[in-house]
C-alpha cells in the first residue's frame, strides 16, 4: 500500500499538493524543512520524492504567521502561491505570489498591497485569468470580498466583480471562501464559510455568472448547514456538469448529507449518490468530523480525506473510498492510516492528488502513515485498489492504439445503452477529449499530443469502466 520508495519528508503540516506536467510535485504548507533542507513553506519534489534543488525560493513565504494553503499553475509554468505571509525571500509580498519556475519571485506579478487577509483557494483558466478566493475584504485597496479574478499580470480585472458582498453565518464572525471550480460556462462556483452574499441567503455556496451577478438558475436551496463547523472545504468537478463538495455539514437544502454531497448542474441534489450516515466519529468525543479534501478518481470513484476515524459503522482512519453510489468501498484499505504521537491521534489529511499511473499522493499532517515513518507527506500504490484496471459493470472492455497511432481503438462488451461518453484525461487530470461511444468504435486521437492517458467510459456519471492508454 505505502510506496516506500517515497522519500519525501516535512517538519510541518502539508496543505496543497500540485503535480507538473513534467512529474515533480509542487507542495505547500507550514512546514520550514524538506527532508531535513530548509525550505520556507513552498517547495518542489522530484517524483521520487527527493528534494528539487533547482527550484530554490530562498527563505520562502514568511511573516508573523506564515503558510502556503493554495497552489496553482499558469500557462507559462509559473507557480501562484496562496496564504498568509507578508514577504517571499524577503521581499514583501502580501497573501499572494506567483514564482518563477526556478522558485524565484516573479517580479512581473504586480499584486500592490494585495489581499488584505488570507487567499485559500486559486485557480487558472485556459484564456489565463487568475482566480483567487480566500477570507479577503480587500485587494490592493479597492474592495474585494473574498474572490477576486485577476489579469495574468496581478492587476485586477474590473470587467468581472460579484456584485455584493459575502456575509457570515449567524455562528460566525466573518466570511470565506475555501474552494472554487472554474465551470466550462465561465461561471464560477465558489464554497466556503459564508451564510449571505448581497443579504439573500447563500449558505456556504454559491455561483457567479461571467458579469459576476449571482447565477439565477443555480438553485441551492437552504444550501450547506449543519455541523460542527458548518463549513464546504472543497469542490470537485464531476462529468455532466456535476459537482462533488464536502466539508463539515449535515444537510444539503433540508436534505441530510453527512459532509459530502453531489450536485447536479443546477446546484440541486443528486438523491443518486447518498452516503448515509457518512463520517460518524472523530477522534474527539462529539467535536468535529470534517471531510478536509477530496479528490475524483478516473473510474468514477471518491478519495476523501479528513479528520474522521469511522464512514457509517467502519472504522476507518482518515482516508476512505466512496463509490459512485456514495457507499464506502471497503476494497480500500489504509490500515492504521496517517497517526502523531500524542495521547490523542491529531492527524489530519489535507491534500489528495491523483497520479497518472494510479498511485496517490497524500499530505497532511501525520508522523506515520499505516505505521510505516512519513512525515506529513506518504505515496500510496495503485494496487490499493485505485480501480484503474477494474470493469465495474459486467463485461468486458480495451482500449487500445491503432497501428497509424491517430486513433484509439475501443472494444466493448459492458452495458452502454444510450448516452454514453468515452474520455481522455492528461496527466494534470484535464479533460483532452469527449465524446459519444458505441460498443464497437475508432476514436480520433489525431489532435491528442503524445503521452500517457487516463481513459473512461460512463454513462450518467457513472464510470462503466477505466484504463491507461499510451498515445505515441
Amino acid at each position: 500500500m505505502v510506496d516506500p520508495s517515497f522519500t519525501a519528508g516535512t517538519n510541518d503540516r502539508v496543505y496543497c499538493i500540485v503535480r507538473q506536467p513534467d512529474g515533480k510535485l509542487l507542495i505547500g504548507g507550514t512546514f520550514t524543512e524538506v527532508n531535513s533542507v530548509p525550505c520556507g513553506r513552498v517547495a518542489r519534489l522530484h517524483a521520487d520524492g527527493s528534494l528539487d534543488a533547482t527550484f530554490n525560493t530562498g527563505t520562502g513565504a514568511t511573516g508573523p504567521y506564515s503558510e502556503v494553503r493554495a497552489l496553482a499553475l499558469d500557462a507559462d509554468g509559473k507557480v501562484l502561491i496562496g496564504g498568509t505571509f507578508t514577504a517571499v525571500n524577503g521581499t514583501a509580498a502580501t497573501n499572494l505570489a506567483r514564482l518563477n519556475s526556478d522558485g524565484t519571485l516573479d517580479n512581473t506579478f504586480i499584486t500592490g498591497t494585495g489581499p488584505n487577509d488570507e487567499v485559500r483557494a486559486l485557480a487558472v483558466t485556459a484564456d489565463g485569468y487568475i482566480w483567487a478566493g480566500g477570507s479577503f475584504t480587500q485587494y490592493d485597496g479597492a474592495s474585494a470580498s473574498n474572490i477576486v479574478r485577476l489579469n495574468a499580470d496581478g492587476t485586477v480585472d474590473a470587467s468581472f466583480q460579484p456584485v455584493g458582498t459575502f456575509g457570515p453565518q449567524p455562528s460566525s464572525s466573518g466570511s470565506a471562501v475555501h474552494d472554487l471550480a472554474i465551470r466550462s460556462s465561465g461561471a464560477v462556483l465558489a464554497v466556503g464559510n459564508f451564510g449571505t452574499f448581497n443579504g439573500d441567503t447563500h449558505h456556504n455556496i454559491i455561483q457567479f455568472l461571467a458579469d459576476g451577478t449571482v447565477d439565477p438558475d443555480f438553485n441551492t436551496g437552504s444550501g450547506a448547514s449543519g455541523g460542527y463547523h458548518l463549513r464546504l472545504d472543497k469542490v470537485v468537478s464531476a462529468p455532466g456538469g456535476k459537482v462533488y463538495i464536502v466539508g463539515d455539514f449535515t444537510d444539503y437544502n433540508g436534505v441530510f448529507r453527512s459532509r459530502m454531497a453531489r450536485l447536479n448542474e443546477d446546484g440541486s441534489l443528486d438523491t443518486t449518490f447518498d452516503p448515509g450516515a457518512g463520517p460518524t466519529e472523530g477522534p474527539v468525543s462529539a467535536g468535529p468530523i470534517p471531510i478536509t479534501c477530496a479528490a475524483l478518481q478516473p473510474d468514477g470513484r471518491l478519495m476523501i480525506g479528513g479528520w474522521f476515524t469511522t464512514i457509517v459503522t467502519t472504522p476507518i482512519q482518515r482516508l476512505a473510498r466512496i463509490l459512485p453510489t456514495g457507499v464506502l468501498d471497503t476494497t480500500f484499505d489504509p490500515g492504521d492510516g496517517p497517526v502523531v504521537t500524542g495521547s490523542l491521534n491529531m492527524a489530519n489529511v489535507y491534500a489528495i492528488t491523483q497520479l497518472p499511473d494510479g498511485d496517490l499522493i497524500v499530505g497532511g499532517e501525520f508522523a506515520t502513515f499505516d505505521g510505516a515513518p512519513h512525515a506529513n507527506l506518504v505515496r500510496l500504490q495503485s494496487n490499493t485498489g485505485t480501480g484503474m484496471e477494474e470493469t465495474m459493470f459486467e463485461g468486458s472492455t480495451e482500449v487500445y492504439p491503432s497501428p497509424a497511432r491517430d486513433q484509439l481503438m475501443l472494444r466493448t462488451t459492458a452495458p452502454l445503452h444510450a448516452g454514453a461518453q468515452f474520455e481522455l484525461l492528461a496527466s494534470d487530470g484535464r479533460t483532452v477529449l469527449r465524446t459519444s461511444i458505441t460498443a464497437q468504435q475508432a476514436i480520433d486521437v489525431s489532435g491528442v499530443d503524445p503521452g500517457i492517458y487516463i481513459w473512461r467510459c460512463y454513462r450518467e456519471g457513472t464510470s462503466i469502466a477505466a484504463g491507461r492508454v499510451v498515445i505515441e
